[in-house]
């Protein structure tokens, strides 16, 4: 499954906030408390993202599908990143570093993809 560095890519964002996790669990790193969204939590942040980057490691011969789950993971990553920075901008935690560590790794495997894609499209223009 992890064939092409795109996936390896997305397979460092799961080990990333698997430890993460692990950490807050522990009690050595807190999930940002809410004072103006109290809907999120750690589960909110955690269930998309494993699933949106699980379903695109999956699909890992449908580029297009790929494609799309990683778009919409990065944008959930992306707002929720704004949701954090709009409520607290004086402290500045670990879990903005996961959130931008997130996004870089995702809009690199997004680049992987397309390259990919426009690979093959270039070898079928070739037949």
């Amino acid at each position: 499954m992890i064939q092409r560095v795109q996936n390896l890519y997305l397979f460092l964002i799961i080990v990333f906030n698997i430890i993460y996790t692990i950490l807050n669990i522990k009690g050595f790193i807190f999930f940002p408390s809410f004072t103006l969204f109290n809907f999120v939590t750690i589960n909110f942040y955690l269930i998309p993202l494993f699933s949106l980057t699980i379903l695109s490691l999956i699909f890992y011969k449908r580029r297009n599908k790929q494609l799309f789950f990683n778009k919409i993971n990065l944008m959930f990553n992306f707002a929720l990143l704004l949701l954090f920075l709009i409520d607290s901008l004086i402290l500045f935690d670990f879990f903005y570093l996961i959130f931008i560590f997130n996004l870089l790794l995702l809009i690199i495997s997004n680049k992987g993809i397309k390259k990919d894609e426009d690979l093959i499209n270039s070898i079928d223009r070739i037949r």
